[in-house]
């Protein structure tokens, strides 16, 4: 059965949306992070790829994550394997 995405990552989406259109949130304890942001696509690859490095390997196993790569694409949920 597919999860929602919870309001508070709708919210937190919402926020960043206009700002930056690329973006990951981590959702865990009922709270939304942002940890990556980015105006273009290149960019965010470049800085996912250091927080992949840095950051990941540090959060819980329960942890869930949500991207959305442009201004008009939507907020799907990604497994920590396929970041």
């Amino acid at each position: 059965m597919k999860q929602t995405i919870p309001s508070q990552v709708i919210k937190q989406d919402a926020a960043n949306r206009s700002i930056d259109p690329f973006t990951l949130l981590c959702f865990f304890d009922s709270i939304a992070f942002t940890e990556v942001r980015a105006k273009t696509r290149k960019q965010f690859d470049t800085f996912l790829a250091f927080w992949k490095k840095d950051t990941l390997p540090t959060l819980r196993q329960d942890t869930r994550f949500f991207i959305r790569l442009g201004y008009e694409k939507p907020l799907t949920e990604i497994t920590r394997r396929k970041l």
